[in-house]
């Protein structure tokens, strides 16, 4: 199912419905919506400046969106936001990427300008995700990718079965190889297998005599792979796409009613639940977190900029005392061994303190203690980040 098949199937509910005409168009407006045109320049400028001017036209009719946004003014101030997903084709189309964002304006002081703001910022964040998808573009011709795809599976096939190290890895590329010989192959399940082949090579490459080639393939599987990651957002028959379509509705509707009332961090923990598929969430940042420091200036902390769907795993975190005064103290439980990443931020944005603790142990778990005695008084946003999930607590700083 494609993002644009989106609105039809909302106007088709709606229409059905029985809503009286005038509440059927209601229904309709509270819906998702489709776009196109919306990054058509900067899909331009990109190509441009990549000299692929004359893929510009085909990459743009593989662009999908679909967004939500919503504006109200309050005692004088005007707020606004926009949010959606896009649809980017790679390798030729062979396979898609598939991001969400979202963009609020709070307490600004006229509308006038609010709508070109936010259709400003939305362009320039996913400006990196285009220009990435354009590199790997070749005007709509899928065969390379698929090509590549084979020219792999027959050079790992040729190296010796025993330099897989496992049965795991004959098995892979057995089923790659059995895939790629249906009549209609599905190249996201020989990919996959691919990768899990070369994951077995890995330990292998050292020893093996045709180190250039196993070398290639790994660096191609993972780029392939890494592609794939972010493609499947939805089962068959798009059940999944219609929750993450309700959660971006519902969820974002309620993050703006937050903003409004100055819960910065409540409408955070409501964009994080809009991402969300089952059980599963679908994991992206804003690119880089814009911060503005008294003493340091304005500066910015380099986020992650991929995005891919992350099956939610356990992570339980505890902060004690809560208000603190001093020291807080981060417990942190891991499921598996994992990397560390922790941000405190006042509610306007700004970076108070962070912490990193590389491969911690998941059997004891981690205590992570931060000094605050020199914080703002105030409410503060406290970020886990590890490899599996990413969780976000209110904690209350008293002096």
């Amino acid at each position: 199912m494609h993002l644009r098949d989106m609105e039809k199937i909302y106007q088709k509910m709606a229409g059905n419905s029985l809503l009286a005409p005038t509440y059927r168009v209601i229904a309709k407006n509270l819906m998702l919506n489709e776009s196109t045109g919306y990054f058509d320049g900067i899909i331009d400028q990109e190509a441009a400046s990549l000299n692929r001017t004359a893929f510009a036209s085909s990459f743009k009719n593989r662009v999908y969106m679909a967004y939500k946004g919503g504006s109200y003014s309050c005692q004088g101030d005007a707020f606004r936001s926009n949010s959606g997903m896009l649809q980017l084709p790679t390798y030729g189309g062979a396979y898609k990427r598939i991001y969400t964002y979202g963009i609020f304006l709070d307490r600004t002081i006229s509308s006038a300008y609010t709508s070109g703001t936010i259709t400003s910022a939305t362009r320039e964040l996913l400006r990196p995700a285009i220009r990435a998808a354009l590199l790997t573009w070749n005007n709509g011709n899928s065969s390379s990718a698929v090509i590549n795809l084979e020219k792999d599976v027959q050079a790992i096939t040729s190296l010796s079965t025993k330099s897989m190290g496992s049965q795991e890895g004959i098995n892979a590329i057995n089923s790659a190889k059995a895939e790629l010989e249906t009549a209609t192959p599905n190249y996201l399940l020989v990919a996959n297998n691919l990768y899990n082949a070369v994951n077995q090579l890995k330990a292998q490459k050292g020893n093996h005599s045709n180190a250039e080639t196993l070398n290639d393939l790994v660096k191609h599987a993972i780029e392939i792979t890494k592609d794939l990651q972010a493609y499947v957002v939805s089962t068959g028959d798009g059940e999944g796409l219609g929750e993450l379509s309700k959660n971006l509705d519902s969820e974002i509707t309620s993050a703006q009613t937050k903003v409004a009332k100055g819960d910065y961090l409540g409408a955070m923990e409501n964009c994080l639940n809009a991402a969300k598929i089952g059980n599963d969430r679908i994991d992206w940042s804003l690119q880089n977190i814009a911060y503005e420091d008294e003493t340091l200036g304005f500066g910015s902390e380099k986020a992650v900029s991929e995005l891919a769907i992350v099956p939610t795993k356990l992570l339980q975190v505890e902060a004690w005392p809560n208000p603190a005064n001093s020291e807080l103290s981060l417990k942190i439980e891991l499921e598996n061994p994992s990397d560390i990443h922790v941000e405190i931020m006042d509610l306007q944005g700004r970076l108070l303190a962070k912490q990193f603790v590389a491969k911690a142990d998941n059997r004891q778990g981690e205590t992570i203690r931060f000094q605050v005695q020199d914080f703002p008084a105030g409410t503060v946003m406290v970020k886990v980040v590890t490899n599996d999930n990413v969780i976000t607590k209110k904690v209350t700083i008293l002096h």
